[in-house]
């Protein structure tokens, strides 16, 4: 009676931390919810509406990008048309959480305090609100159907994947043919969506290919996680090669040039690695702001990792190695610094170009961050486990236990007042937004060719543009992109926001 009580308790306290990282997730659903076309939206979906489907996938890959998932993601959102776009937000990020809590499901062991599922639930929030609090534009990351899709969706498809990997490592068994498919099937659909991601995805499959085989006999893979890693490899190198043959890419770089915004490159690699580093060094500076999000990242999975391992996982001290230990700790460091920097490379190259100072959009930021927090969380985690072999009792671990959730919830509910700060905002521009396309389609149903309407609330103003979270809205000017692009969108010769 008496265990079955302290496992009621354990369970109890976890299930509220649950909770709390919960309410931070909802409030990001709910802000999401006011989400209307902006900018490149107008664009994609006027293409759509003027080229068919099948149509607008040709168009786009050869005049602009070669992103083929993002394209193909964006105009299946088109066939079901705006009303999509709130929804947006939520269905992406259940399931990017779903995806990560299997992905860790499958990582980690039993013989937990709190059910495995639990436990997975509360790693897999931890990571992805402090991505989120910290991401350099939640706006445009988050609840802009174009950043989302961009740059949040591949993370899903990623962690996806290095799920099915995790299930393969555990079982022991081999992969068959309709799951070795599938893991090929993601990382080439993953790679489709931006070049950060592609080059991620690209450069982590391979150290992951050549580690498991460098370190024979004792391996970090069995022989059977080898053969996935490699077709994963394969997936990802013909998805990445889709993306950079695409004709668009020239062509953007000719109109590019035609402007004069571009020089002949630098190639040196020198420079790229320079600036892939500092922008690496950029978005992990910006991902420990505010830094209560980092330190609930690099305490609380150790917290979770030290208190809720029952007896039968608790090593003797024999079995710690604390020199192995922080080599594997520093080594993971690495990799991780590595890997950001490599997420930057596209960026970086784009500055080898440009003859004005280049900043990559802040947008991008949520994939390199992502990373920052997966590898602090799961050092923290390592950290943990390495403190299993002090022995305290298990009243004193479920004080630990009970502290570190209350410290949790304090974080996760004050991000959770932040983002709901933003409702209002994110409320009023809904609403304006719904009154302008009534306007603007009853005046394509009197048969109006041009039509003024009143500009949408902005966040930011100046005289050469107004933005919404650093969107460009329309506005009078007559060379607005965005005015030419919401024109073809409703089917008008030309719309004039004043």
């Amino acid at each position: 009676m008496k265990a079955a009580t302290e496992r009621s308790a354990w369970n109890g306290v976890a299930i509220v931390s649950v909770l709390g990282l919960s309410s931070t997730l909802l409030a990001h659903a709910y802000v999401g919810s006011f989400g209307r076309p902006l900018s490149d939206d107008y664009c994609m979906a006027s293409i759509f509406r003027s080229h068919g489907f099948l149509g607008a996938q040709r168009v786009w890959y050869e005049q602009w990008s070669g992103r083929f998932s993002y394209v193909m993601v964006t105009d299946l959102a088109n066939l079901i048309g705006p009303k999509i776009i709130p929804f947006l937000p939520a269905t992406v990020l259940s399931s990017w959480l779903a995806a990560l809590t299997w992905a860790i499901f499958s990582a980690v062991g039993d013989s937990f305090r709190i059910g495995r599922t639990v436990l997975s639930l509360l790693l897999a929030e931890t990571i992805i609100v402090g991505t989120l609090a910290t991401t350099a534009s939640l706006y445009q990351s988050l609840y802009w159907q174009t950043g989302v899709i961009t740059y949040v969706m591949p993370l899903v498809f990623g962690t996806t994947y290095f799920g099915l990997l995790g299930r393969i490592a555990m079982t022991g068994q081999t992969p068959g043919r309709g799951l070795a498919l599938l893991g090929g099937t993601l990382t080439f659909v993953a790679a489709g969506f931006s070049e950060s991601f592609a080059v991620l995805q690209l450069v982590g499959l391979i150290l992951a290919l050549f580690l498991s085989v460098a370190l024979r006999p004792q391996g970090l893979l069995s022989k059977e996680c080898q053969v996935f890693l490699l077709i994963g490899l394969i997936g990802a190198i013909l998805g990445a090669a889709l993306l950079v043959i695409a004709p668009g890419n020239d062509a953007r770089m000719a109109e590019a040039s035609a402007v004069g915004l571009l020089s002949p490159p630098s190639r040196s690699w020198f420079i790229w690695v320079k600036t892939s580093a500092r922008f690496g060094l950029d978005s992990m500076i910006i991902a420990c702001r505010p830094w209560r999000f980092v330190a609930m990242a690099a305490c609380f999975p150790a917290v979770l990792a030290f208190t809720l391992t029952g007896k039968s996982e608790s090593p003797s001290p024999n079995s710690i190695h604390v020199t192995e230990s922080a080599k594997c700790m520093a080594f993971g460091a690495i990799i991780a610094l590595g890997l950001i920097a490599c997420s930057f490379v596209p960026a970086a190259y784009v500055v080898s170009y440009l003859q004005a100072n280049y900043q990559p959009p802040e947008r991008l930021f949520v994939i390199p961050q992502f990373v920052f927090y997966c590898f602090v969380c799961l050092e923290s985690y390592w950290m943990g486990i390495a403190a299993r072999a002090i022995h305290l009792r298990p009243t004193y671990r479920f004080r630990l236990f009970v502290v570190g959730s209350f410290a949790t919830l304090i974080i996760a509910g004050g991000s959770a007042r932040t983002i709901s700060a933003m409702s209002p905002t994110a409320r009023n521009f809904a609403i304006a937004w719904d009154r302008q396309d009534e306007k603007i389609r009853a005046a394509r149903t009197a048969g109006l060719r041009t039509v003024q309407v009143e500009g949408l609330p902005a966040t930011t103003y100046n005289q050469r543009a107004r933005r919404y979270f650093g969107l460009r809205l329309m506005d009078s000017a007559s060379d607005n992109w965005v005015n030419q692009c919401a024109a073809e969108y409703y089917g008008l010769d030309f719309i004039v926001a004043e």
